[in-house]
């Protein structure tokens, strides 16, 4: 049976994933790499963020060493938002 957290969690997976499936230049598995990213820093909707401005910081930081440390355990399968 799920608690309060893991329903809350799945919830804003569930939101944020079809917020960003209306966003076409947004495919595969960036799409579901950027889910995972903004809710890692709990970020539930994307009428939170400038997503414009977070696509650019994304690619900009695309190769520093917390976000390939973060893409390594995401690929891996072991990622899990932190709430």
């Amino acid at each position: 049976m799920y608690g309060m957290m893991e329903i809350r969690a799945e919830n804003s997976y569930k939101r944020l994933k079809r917020e960003l499936d209306c966003c076409p230049y947004i495919t595969g598995i960036e799409r579901e790499w950027l889910t995972a990213y903004l809710l890692q820093h709990r970020i539930v909707s994307l009428n939170e963020i400038d997503l414009k401005k977070e696509m650019e910081y994304r690619s900009f930081v695309w190769d520093s060493e917390e976000i390939v440390e973060s893409k390594k355990v995401y690929y891996a399968g072991a990622w899990s938002p932190v709430y």
